[in-house]
Order: C-alpha cells, then structure tokens, then sequence
C-alpha cells in the first residue's frame, strides 16, 4: 500500500466498523442544523436588542440545563437503552425548531421565545451528549476509542464548515426562518441514520440500583480516582475562560472588523476549519501516547490565542487566529472523553461522562460574565482578560498535576 492510503486507513479506521459509521452519520447531520441554528438566533438577538448582554445571555440559557440535568441524565444514559435515549432527544430538539420557524414566518417571535428556546436545546443536549458518547463506546473495541473519539468529534466540526458559511449567507439573503427548519430536518435525518444501529445490550450492573443511588455511585467513584477528578476539574477551566468568546463573535464581526452577518459566518467556519485540522491530526495518531501532556497544552495554547485575536483590526489575521484556536479546542474536547472513556468502566461511563456536561453547564456563567464585561469594557478587553486567564490555570496545572500529565 502506498503511503497516503496507509494514512487514510489508519486516520478513518473506526468509520470501518458499521454501527460507529451510522452513528458518526447521525452526528453530522444533527450538528449541521445545530451550527446553522446558533448563528441564527445569536444574529437575531443581537438584530433585536441590540445589545452584546443578551446575546450573551441567551447563550447562557443554551447551557444553564447543563447545569440543571447532567446527573440525571447521566443516570439515565448508565440505565435505559441508550439508542433510544438518543432518538428521543432528536425528536425533542426537532419539535422545539418546528415551533420556532412558525414564531419567525408570522412575525411573533419575541427576546422571550428565543431565550426559552434555547434553554430548551439545553435541556435535551443534556441528554443527548451522554447517551451518544456510552453509546459510542459500547460499538467500537478498546484500541479504537482514540480514533473513534476524534473521529466524532470530526463529524461535529465538519458540520460548522458546512453550516456556519451557509448560514450566514442564508441569514444575509432571506432571514432566519428556514435556518430553523434545516434544524428540525437535520435531527430526523439523523434519527434515520440510528434507526438502522443495532446497538448491544446495557451492562446488568446498570440496572441495580435507583436513580439516585446511581448519582451517588458515580460522584464517589469519580472522588476516589484521582486522575479522573482532575481531568473533571481541568475540564471547567476552558468553558469557564476560553470557549465562551463565541458569544461575543456577532459584536466582533460588526463592531470590531465592521463585517456583517456574511463575515460572522466565515468567523465561525474559520473555528470550525481548524478544528477539522486537530482532529484530522489526531485521529491519524491512532492511539497516540503524551495524552497528559497534550491534555493541558490544548487548555494554555488556545487562551493565549485568544488573547492576540482580541487585538486584531484585520478580519484576515482574526481567521487564522480562530483557525488555531479551533484546532486547540477541538483537541481538548476530544482527548477529555478519550481520557475518560480508556479509565471509566461501562456501567458507569454515562455518568462520569456527565460531568463533562456539567462543566459545559458552566460556559454559560462565563458567557454571562464576559457579557457584562464586554458591555462596560468593550467584547475585545472582555475576551482578552478571560483567555489569559484561563491559559494562566493551565500552565500552573501542568506543572502541578502530575498525575494527569504522565498519562499516556
């Protein structure tokens, strides 16, 4: 075999396996519609109130159930048939955006509308994430959960490539209401896809105890591993510092780089280019070693990014900031739930893996705070002040956490 083909193989090895195929197909084609969506209510708000707290803020309702509901819904992934519970939140999620795109073509839709739609998303993200994530693990082998990991994680950012641009240039022609239609058409195009999923059975253990006493188990384990509580706190610092300047991205496209609804969309393709690029690069690894080490330079690298895309004047210099900052993040997300899913026994993968939910819960309280910052100080100063930060936490976890930093 010639070189290039042995790279292929090895990059898109888990996409062999059937069921993970389906379920990668699934993925993209429900985060298409949910990229497109996002740009478009961000846009909206901003259209509506002019204001860059409330766009914050209803970001901050997109997540504020994932602070709500990830026990829970931990729990329920490590309990009931996990491909169901994944269906059930994609019809869900494809119901809320049929309501949405009658509220946009009759002209009633209100700030209210858009902050209670959002907080719903978050309410069946909640579930989704985790059911997906088990579900995943419980169809590819051990040797496979770096690449299958990396791989999902492609399908989600190739779907910003694909919808960012499109939105934006939709949004730009025609207005928001179709964007919200491709969404509801995207969740039932990847509730086809799962359909077709044969997925195993639920390990027994899942089934003997109550939901709370589920809760309990999983909090306890993730207390006595020590390499697990500090990949879960690790995990609060970029949602916290780093991944909320996405909120603010209208108010750069329009007030900083004096750029309309068409250059917020290249933004955000940008992010998602990049991200296409570190995940590419690391599911070509295989099961790549220094996941420790890789760990914490995918927290510190992006921040320090961040800190020089606030300064730019130049939309072309804001590209290939954000190009490196979605390449970093999109690596941190992936070796996060890689690292979890290789420690973590079946039974109780779903809960632990809520936890990460959780502290995608609490990007919304930074996005609130950058919000208010960027308000009194301006959406550059904001997003320079949280990204140094949270680079800073992550230079000084490295050099403390040495446990999590020899992981191979």
């Amino acid at each position: 075999m010639t070189a290039p083909a042995i790279w292929l193989g090895r990059t898109f090895a888990s996409l062999k396996i059937r069921d993970f195929r389906l379920l990668w197909l699934g993925s993209a084609s429900e985060h298409t519609g949910e990229w497109m969506e996002r740009i478009a209510v961000g846009w909206l708000v901003l259209q509506m109130t002019n204001s860059p707290f409330m766009v914050g803020l209803t970001e901050f309702m997109r997540f504020v159930a994932l602070l709500i509901f990830p026990f829970i819904a931990g729990a329920t992934a490590d309990r009931v048939d996990r491909k169901k519970l994944l269906i059930a939140t994609l019809l869900g999620l494809s119901g809320i955006s049929a309501v949405m795109v009658v509220l946009v073509l009759t002209g009633s839709v209100t700030v209210a509308h858009l902050l209670t739609y959002s907080f719903l998303s978050g309410v069946f993200i909640a579930f989704n994430h985790p059911a997906r994530a088990t579900l995943l693990a419980s169809i590819v082998d051990r040797a496979h959960y770096p690449n299958a990991v990396s791989l999902d994680s492609l399908a989600v950012m190739s779907s910003r490539i694909i919808g960012s641009p499109l939105a934006g240039l939709y949004i730009a022609a025609y207005g928001v209401a179709g964007i919200m239609g491709v969404r509801f058409l995207a969740c039932l195009l990847a509730v086809m896809w799962l359909l077709k999923l044969k997925a195993p059975p639920m390990p027994t253990e899942s089934h003997k105890a109550g939901v709370w006493t589920s809760v309990t188990e999983g909090l306890r384990y993730v207390a006595a591993d020590r390499a697990i509580l500090g990949i879960t706190v690790m995990s609060f610092v970029p949602m916290m510092f780093i991944f909320v300047y996405v909120s603010q991205l209208p108010v750069f496209a329009r007030d900083v780089l004096n750029t309309g609804a068409g250059g917020l969309g290249f933004l955000n393709t940008s992010i998602g280019v990049g991200a296409l690029i570190g995940l590419i690069w690391l599911a070509s690894k295989g099961d790549y070693s220094h996941k420790g080490v890789l760990f914490f330079l995918s927290i510190i690298i992006p921040g320090l990014t961040l800190v020089a895309f606030s300064a730019s004047q130049w939309l072309w210099l804001s590209i290939i900031l954000l190009l490196i900052v979605g390449a970093t993040n999109s690596i941190f997300t992936a070796l996060r739930s890689t690292l979890v899913l290789l420690i973590v026994p079946d039974h109780l993968r779903g809960r632990v893996m809520s936890l990460r939910e959780l502290s995608w819960g609490t990007t919304p309280l930074g996005m609130l705070l950058l919000g208010v910052m960027a308000e009194a100080w301006g959406a550059p100063t904001g997003t320079a002040i949280l990204a140094g930060a949270g680079a800073a936490i992550g230079v000084i976890a490295m050099l403390s956490m040495a446990r999590i930093r020899r992981l191979q």
